[in-house]
């Protein structure tokens, strides 16, 4: 998955910021935190979308459209003052992120068929 993101997203921080967002630090996310995150997943958010958008070309994918509604949504309302409700949105935020990634990687898996890693043992 990384191999992906880095073909879709230049920017370094998407896998960061998503796993501040999810992982077990978010529980620790404090107002400015969300304040400063907030933003960043907003822009992964929106050239994600960008580029599922120009890769679905006049080809209508409906998992894509529900997304771009709620990422529409999310992106009219700002983070919620209360700490335990920007957290939430930071969430969606990061949960809509990685349905695009999702989306993507489908897309890209139906054009060149399953891709396959094999991982390397240490031993």
């Amino acid at each position: 998955m990384a191999a992906l993101h880095n073909s879709f997203i230049h920017e370094e921080g998407i896998d960061d910021d998503l796993d501040t967002a999810f992982g077990l630090q978010s529980a620790l996310l404090t107002v400015e935190d969300v304040h400063e995150l907030a933003p960043r997943i907003r822009r992964h958010l929106r050239q994600l979308l960008n580029i599922a958008v120009q890769r679905a070309a006049g080809v209508p994918i409906p998992e894509l459209t529900v997304i771009v509604s709620r990422a529409q949504q999310l992106e009219v309302s700002p983070p919620p003052a209360d700490l335990a409700a920007g957290r939430g949105y930071v969430r969606r935020l990061a949960l809509a992120a990685e349905d695009v990634l999702d989306v993507l990687t489908a897309k890209v898996t139906d054009i060149t068929g399953p891709v396959y890693v094999e991982e390397r043992s240490s031993a």
